[in-house]
């Protein structure tokens, strides 16, 4: 390296020491620049962009109402269920040879059918005419059930006869009747004469034959089927009067399926002794609520 700069050096007349140095030099130099060239320039900061934004799927109106539709019928609103506990307060009802009190049994039967529809049932709303002892208007019990948006109206009774040997359960829904047992039985209820009664058939006939009776014929079929079978495997001697139809007043008004329930004669010695326990009652209202499951069921079923 060194003959050759002296080369260089004795052409060009330069001191080889001198020319020596300034080669070292510049090699040092060069390799500066070439660091300075590799580091890159600091990009002065800017704002991220955001991420674009993903569309969110929309969905035809076919496929809205489908969900509304699947929804719909996944989630079906809650039978909504009212129950009368006939008479109260001033009005006593049938009472027994031991004095025992119609409007007490009902209230009693009423408040067990509740509970076992809580039981039974536990999505359905269950709502009483009267909690305790206190004196409500036929009229105004079918118009609570209105009130209420009820989806069934049961009106809860005790029967009574002349006959101390008469004894079993019927089921009654709205219609005119001219049977003389279901006019002696609805003037009781109604608390008028037989001829106000059938005068009152003749004054509400026509809203009566256009009213669909055909939900309340099935309502209590089924109720009283279910009652009885449900009374018969538990005791002796009971009684299938079956499903009949008169102008009971507490019926007329309620705008859903309405039917009134004759549980057991007061006036009979053996049932008033069943009416007074707490066992008879539940099982009363067992068969009751049987009935009322299999209708909603079924109506379900058919929707």
């Amino acid at each position: 390296m060194f003959a050759f700069l002296l080369a260089v050096a004795l052409l060009a007349q330069v001191n080889p020491i001198e020319l020596k140095q300034k080669a070292v030099s510049h090699k040092i130099n060069s390799a500066k620049a070439n660091k300075v060239r590799a580091k890159p320039k600091a990009k002065p900061n800017s704002p991220k962009k955001p991420a674009p934004a993903v569309a969110k799927p929309t969905l035809s109106l076919d496929a809205l109402l489908n969900k509304a539709l699947n929804e719909s019928e996944s989630e079906p609103e809650p039978l909504r269920i009212v129950v009368d506990a006939g008479h109260g307060g001033a009005d006593s009802g049938a009472v027994g040879r031991s004095g025992l009190k119609e409007k007490d049994i009902t209230l009693a039967v009423a408040k067990e059918v509740k509970q076992v529809v809580k039981k039974r049932l536990p999505k359905a709303k269950i709502f009483l005419t009267r909690e305790d002892d206190k004196t409500l208007s036929l009229a105004s019990r079918a118009d609570f059930a209105n009130h209420m948006k009820a989806d069934l109206f049961i009106s809860i009774h005790v029967n009574s006869s002349e006959n101390r040997k008469a004894q079993g359960v019927e089921t009654y829904y709205l219609n005119i009747s001219h049977d003389r047992y279901a006019l002696r039985l609805a003037a009781r209820e109604n608390a008028m004469t037989e001829t106000e009664t059938s005068h009152l058939e003749y004054i509400l006939a026509d809203l009566a034959m256009k009213s669909s009776v055909t939900d309340s014929v099935r309502l209590g079929r089924m109720v009283q089927n279910a009652l009885c079978g449900n009374l018969m495997r538990k005791y002796r001697g009971v009684k299938d009067l079956g499903l009949k139809h008169a102008m009971f007043y507490v019926l007329m008004g309620a705008k859903m399926p309405a039917v009134l329930v004759e549980t057991s004669f007061i006036s009979n010695r053996m049932e008033e002794k069943r009416l007074k326990q707490h066992q008879y009652q539940r099982a009363l209202a067992e068969g009751i609520v049987n009935g009322i499951q299999l209708y909603s069921e079924q109506h379900m079923a058919m929707r």
